[in-house]
């Protein structure tokens, strides 16, 4: 499991706090900023998913995950200038829209979404890290976000308001009416909901393989404690075997059936026995 240290946790939020004051102004500053007051605690520490085969199912996850789609929309929008004919977005809608995707993972008002999960089977088994408060009113999560900037006051322009719904591309059904269309007259008009998808899942793979690399170092290291060999030389067999009394391998030196069985040394190495 990925972990980040206290200070990489305050370096992400401090990282978000200077986006905000250097990207916004005015009364938008104002409603974000009341935002972040309100929701502080849990945006610090929030995971950005349930099981650690997601992506960033650890505390400060969230955070994280929405600086890395920020980095990396800013990337692609270089991409798009380079080979679109119409740049349709700013780089504040970008800035908005980044950090504030996936804000309904923060849960509601009042309620948090994210809980530890304290059923060790599941965390064993099914890798469940958190699970969700059932607390919290059934909603689609970009809905949520949407629902949150709207009641603390954050205007969003069109571009915004379209790319926050549908950042979840095909993956989420309900976005079939916006991207799975037939007229011409009917296909997105903004880039930005293409740029925020790709940024988005672009971070998502970026972050489980960086669990991914994580876990694999973790099973090598337990297979390597659970497999040490007690016999791992000959000479270390030996030693024992000379107390036939207390060697719990005494039975290779019964006779069976007339049959003298004798330890070849080499089969504890190759699960080999031979008769002799």
């Amino acid at each position: 499991m990925k972990l980040l240290n206290e200070q990489e946790i305050l370096d992400n939020w401090n990282e978000f706090l200077n986006l905000i004051e250097n990207t916004f102004t005015g009364q938008r500053k104002v409603a974000i900023t009341e935002l972040i007051e309100h929701f502080q605690d849990r945006m610090m520490l929030a995971p950005a998913s349930s099981k650690e085969h997601y992506h960033g199912a650890h505390p400060g996850g969230y955070m994280e995950h929405v600086l890395n789609v920020y980095n990396i929309a800013m990337d692609l929008s270089q991409i798009w200038k380079k080979y679109s004919t119409l740049i349709d977005y700013t780089s504040e809608e970008i800035t908005l829209v980044a950090l504030f995707h996936d804000l309904g993972k923060m849960g509601d008002l009042t309620e948090e979404f994210y809980f530890t999960q304290d059923n060790e089977w599941r965390r064993q088994n099914m890798g469940e890290i958190y699970k969700i408060n059932d607390k919290v009113v059934n909603m689609n999560g970009a809905d949520r976000s949407l629902y949150i900037l709207q009641h603390f006051g954050v205007q969003l322009t069109q571009n915004e308001w379209i790319a926050i719904k549908i950042h979840e591309g095909m993956y989420d059904e309900a976005n079939v009416s916006y991207l799975k269309v037939m007229s011409e007259n009917n296909i997105i008009k903004s880039h930005l909901p293409h740029l925020i998808h790709q940024a988005d899942v672009i971070a998502t793979r970026i972050e489980y393989e960086q669990w991914k690399h994580i876990y694999r170092k973790e099973i090598n290291t337990t297979i390597k404690k659970s497999t040490t060999n007690k016999y791992t030389t000959k000479k270390s067999f030996a030693d024992v075997s000379a107390q036939k009394s207390e060697n719990p391998l005494g039975n290779f030196f019964n006779t069976k059936q007339g049959v003298n069985v004798e330890l070849d040394i080499d089969s504890l190495f190759d699960d080999n026995k031979k008769e002799k």
